[in-house]
This record gives structure tokens, sequence and C-alpha cells, in this order.
């Protein structure tokens, strides 16, 4: 019986100082309303960069000029070998213009691959390229390839 009575006198203690009143009053904060989501629509505009490419499996955009603005890397006739290059990307209208990286390996031959990849391999802020020698998919897929870094 005696904790009957401390619990009525704690109730009576809590509804004198308005403690429950205080919880009615307390405001929840309401989550922060989420931004609202702007799709933007998609606009495609067709301008003629390259007007030479010849039998380009092996290409990739990146910036490999600094500017900002993504360069088209590329292994020029990829089918049967050719040269190292990039056109270097522009805003304006008009043909990019032709920049090469090597017209062959440095132990003769000449590039060719099926893929080709350009990213910051040694971590120095610029963009490296892997040049592929290889006889071509044509010639001779299956034959062992050499890797060239630039």
């Amino acid at each position: 019986m005696k904790n009957y009575y401390y619990s009525i006198a704690f109730a009576a203690i809590m509804l004198s100082t308005g403690f429950f009143e205080s919880c009615k009053n307390v405001k929840k904060e309401e989550p922060p309303a989420a931004e609202e989501e702007v799709i933007k629509e998609l606009a495609f505009e067709q301008r003629k960069i390259v007007d030479s490419a010849k039998f380009w499996w092996a290409h990739t955009p990146e910036d490999v000029t600094g500017d900002g603005i993504a360069d088209l890397v590329f292994i020029n006739n990829n089918s049967a070998g050719g040269y190292l290059g990039y056109f270097k990307g522009q805003k304006e209208e008009g043909l990019w213009e032709l920049n090469i990286i090597a017209e062959q390996p440095t132990t003769g031959g000449l590039f060719a691959g099926g893929d080709l990849e350009a990213s910051d391999i040694d971590g120095d802020g610029d963009i490296d390229v892997i040049g592929i020698k290889h006889p071509g998919e044509w010639t001779d897929a299956g034959a062992t390839a050499e890797l060239f870094w630039y």
C-alpha cells in the first residue's frame, strides 16, 4: 500500500509542476523539406568533329590537353594497325585538330587493339595513354600484344 501512496504523491507533484502540460507543448521539429528535384531535359546537337576516321574500334574520350574539354583519343586504322593520336576537343563548331601521339611503337610495327584506355596512371595530374602494338584483329587476333605508356 505504501507504494500506492508514493505513486499518487509522485503523480500529484508532476501535475502541480505542470510537467504533463509541458510535454504537450513541446513542438515536434519537422524534418527539413527535401529540395525539389530538378530534372534537366536532355538536348543533343549534331556536330561533325572528325571526317577522317578509319576503323576506329579503339577510341576513348578523355581530357588529355587539360583544358577541361574532352579530347578523342584513338588508334587509326585499327583493323590492320595504324598510328596513335587524338583530336583536340573544342566547343566551337568545326572539325577538331588532329594530334599524333606516336606514328608507331618504339619497337616498330603499328598500333592496333580492341580497346584503348587513357587515365592519370602515375598520379602526376595529367592524362596518360596506353598504346597497344598488335598486328591487328583482322590480321591475327590471337597475336601477343605489347603495351606502351605515353
